[in-house]
């Protein structure tokens, strides 16, 4: 199952040491990890930038919102999951910024322009 339940939500704010409330101030959960739900089903995940399977890896979880909720016609609930990254189009992007950093270094050193579709090619 993977869901956590509002009956459960209690027990977890107790192990983290969380204030707990009513049970009605909490939503279902629904815990999204296809990389370990169907790890043997199922072929691995696909990058959509090079559509590639063989470098796509977990990324850990979000750490700036608690998941995104969803509004059901009976009920809403929360989704969350982990966060993912292609390890070659990570490593792709990284050259790319210190291409642009050498061109903006030699841009200011002969006070020449930055090129800026170089610079647009960046994904932050």
């Amino acid at each position: 199952d993977w869901w956590i339940h509002p009956h459960q939500m209690a027990k977890i704010a107790g192990k983290l040491h969380l204030e707990k409330h009513h049970q009605s101030y909490y939503k279902r959960i629904y815990v999204w990890l296809p990389d370990i739900r169907w790890e043997k089903s199922v072929p691995s995940l696909c990058c959509p930038t090079c559509q590639k399977s063989c470098n796509v890896g977990s990324h850990g979880f979000q750490s700036n919102h608690y998941g995104r909720m969803v509004i059901d016609r009976k009920d809403n609930y929360f989704v969350i999951s982990r966060r993912y990254k292609c390890q070659s189009c990570w490593n792709a992007n990284e050259e790319m910024k210190d291409k642009v950093k050498a061109a903006r270094d030699e841009a200011v050193r002969t006070g020449a322009f930055v090129d800026v579709e170089l610079e647009s090619k960046i994904q932050y």
